[in-house]
């Protein structure tokens, strides 16, 4: 009963959409900052890179794993699995328009890369439950982007901020072993984070 309970929180916790934070003008509102910026997606046991170009900046951004250190005799008392990030910010960005007329100009735009654990911390204590299910030396990690920016309205700056998941169907070429079925519903929503240091 109680591991039934702990697969249905983790089925509970999983969703691959993404989201606008703020509500725009559908005629303001350019779609290319719904959509992820990064162009091209690779993911190693180290970590993703995220190659960005138009129409934004040309860069390349590295986001590695969290590295974890696990005592397995003390598992339980685990109450957190680190997270990590990386961004880069430009000051301003002047984009054509589809008509090739006129612009839009965007300032303060930053984007971020996240990997974020799977696991709920109100499941941390049931942890040595699911942990031969991971396969004990793997931990599910979720990998978010986020982009954040100020778009020219008029004479007004309209802040605006969007973000979504980065899934293993964004992944070419993806090794099956980076991807993470963690709750088990046969569709990969994550990625297994290799960097675990074990200690008995």
């Amino acid at each position: 009963m109680q591991r039934n309970a702990i697969w249905l929180f983790l089925f509970l916790s999983f969703s691959t959409s993404g989201y606008l934070s703020k509500d725009h003008d559908q005629g303001v509102m350019p779609d290319f900052l719904d959509e992820s910026p990064c162009m091209e997606l690779s993911v190693s046991e180290e970590g993703i890179i995220c190659k960005v170009g138009e129409p934004f900046w040309y860069t390349h951004l590295f986001l590695p794993f969290p590295h974890l250190y696990v005592d397995e005799e003390r598992i339980d008392s685990i109450r957190a699995f680190p997270s990590s990030s990386v961004s880069e910010a430009v000051g301003f960005l002047k984009i054509p328009r589809e008509e090739g007329t006129s612009f839009f100009e965007l300032k303060r735009i930053r984007l971020t890369l996240s990997f974020q654990p799977v696991t709920p911390t109100y499941l941390m204590p049931y942890l040595s439950d699911i942990w031969p299910f991971w396969g004990g030396n793997r931990v599910p990690y979720v990998a978010k982007w986020e982009l954040s920016y100020f778009l020219l309205d008029g004479e007004d700056w309209e802040e605006g901020l969007s973000s979504g998941k980065i899934t293993p169907t964004d992944i070419p070429d993806l090794q099956d072993y980076l991807a993470a079925d963690a709750d088990f519903n046969n569709n990969p929503s994550a990625f297994w984070n290799y960097q675990v240091e074990l200690s008995k």
